[in-house]
């Protein structure tokens, strides 16, 4: 006689092909996702469907898509999940009580969305899922950007800044997607045993560090500069952590030196024209002009912060504002109202109060830093922490509140709190001969 179920087992099996498929096309939309937000906006324009921007139309796809994976084959959410999903019902009914804009309400549900699509991401699938596939959208998201750059000095793109600053805000979005990536890349270069994909990931992440650096001078921005810096140093601590990395790690210091003398150096006498001949000239050392004006006290995103925390009640720093909340901006604008503050991490002491932001940027920081500095975890693990810093870091200076930044950070959340051995578990997967010290071979 036979006992086993057959049919239940082929259902099961169809089940996991039927939620992997589902899972590629979600994974496809965020994809989309992302090259639409980098793709110069001046050539893009604003595309719309179904009266919404096309970036939260692909983004509510991969969430559809994301529910449906989840049916499909049901597994357990973890306990940073299930609490972001409940802050979120917390914070829209806190909104609608409070009877705030239903459209700010919407937009900033859609963006702490992205957290819990991160944190599902990030769980759902395996390490070096989630590391190939950063890999090549950050090749993706390298190539639009030096291409959009470029075109901008030689005339062919309209810049959305006046000279001597030209910018383009997807060149920004570029930088805040790369600076969050190079970190876990660098460390599956470093700890692959496979000679191929290590050249391809510490290529990869060397090349998103070059671009952000490349972004804040070109642009004359220093958050994308500082959190450059930032990042590099990170992959500089993760190599020096590791026998195999302490080369690359060199190698790193040795470019970084070379370019800082070069920048010093070989600097032009006058601004440099760009190369049409009707654009008016560009100086390229604006960064270096700007950081050494930077007056802390006299930046706005420091009024702006001030204003907002001097805004909160007792009540409201406890318990927050709920989605939908907005504030006066303490210095003249083109719009007098805002929904999120210039340095994001307010944002969610705003929105959820002290409790939002210990459970989601506070907490994880000394987690993190705990795991950075004690060196005893495993490599892949301790560059997801590194991620981790590389958003709050960056989250302090500019930006931070949006869709994608908080997808990643969500991720690397995940990978970094998973039970799971990460290391052994990607050189499994991966076939990649996993060596480190301190650890014994995967069997």
């Amino acid at each position: 006689m036979n006992d086993v179920p057959r049919p239940l087992l082929y259902d099961t099996d169809r089940q996991a092909a039927m939620s992997s498929a589902i899972g590629g096309l979600a994974d496809a939309c965020l994809l989309a996702m992302v090259v639409v937000l980098v793709f110069p906006e001046t050539l893009l324009g604003r595309v719309y469907l179904f009266v919404l921007p096309i970036r939260f139309v692909v983004f509510y796809l991969a969430l559809f898509l994301f529910a449906m994976e989840f049916i499909t084959l049901p597994g357990r959410l973890s306990g940073m999940t299930v609490a972001a999903l409940v802050a979120a019902v917390l914070l829209t009914l806190g909104g609608v009580v409070r009877e705030h804009s239903t459209k700010f309400l919407v937009l900033d549900l859609s963006v702490f969305c992205g957290l819990i699509a991160g944190l599902f991401w990030g769980t759902r699938r395996a390490p070096h899922v989630v590391i190939n596939k950063l890999r090549r959208w950050s090749g993706v998201v390298c190539v639009v950007t030096w291409v959009s750059m470029i075109a901008v000095y030689l005339g062919l793109v309209e810049s959305v800044g006046r000279a001597p600053r030209v910018y383009l805000y997807s060149a920004f979005r570029s930088a805040g997607f790369l600076v969050f990536t190079c970190p876990l890349l660098f460390g599956a270069g470093v700890a692959s045993g496979d000679v191929l994909a290590r050249k391809k990931l510490l290529r990869t992440a060397i090349l998103s560090v070059v671009t952000v650096l490349a972004v804040g001078v070109a642009t004359a921005t220093r958050s994308a500069f500082l959190a450059g810096v930032f990042s590099l140093l990170v992959m500089l601590w993760i190599g020096a952590l590791q026998r195999r990395g302490r080369l690359i790690a060199a190698s790193l210091v040795s470019l970084a030196v070379i370019g800082f003398l070069i920048y010093a150096v070989a600097r032009p006498k006058r601004p440099v024209r760009a190369w049409s001949g009707s654009s008016p000239a560009y100086d390229v050392y604006l960064l270096e002009k700007r950081l050494e004006a930077t007056r802390l006290t006299d930046e706005t995103r420091y009024l702006e912060a001030r204003s907002v925390l001097a805004g909160l009640s007792r009540a409201e720093a406890i318990l927050g504002t709920g989605f939908g909340s907005r504030y006066e901006l303490p210095y003249e604008s083109r719009s007098p109202i805002a929904y999120a503050p210039h340095i994001g991490l307010l944002a969610f002491l705003l929105k959820g109060g002290i409790p939002l932001f210990v459970l989601c940027v506070a907490l994880p920081a000394v987690v993190a830093l705990w795991n950075m500095f004690a060196g005893t975890t495993e490599p892949i693990r301790m560059s997801c922490w590194g991620g981790v810093l590389a958003y709050i870091a960056s989250s302090t200076m500019s930006g931070g509140w949006s869709v994608l930044p908080l997808f990643l950070y969500g991720t690397f959340l995940a990978m970094a709190m998973s039970p799971r051995r990460l290391d052994v578990e990607y050189a499994a997967s991966a076939g990649s001969g996993y060596r480190s010290a301190g650890m014994s071979q995967p069997v």
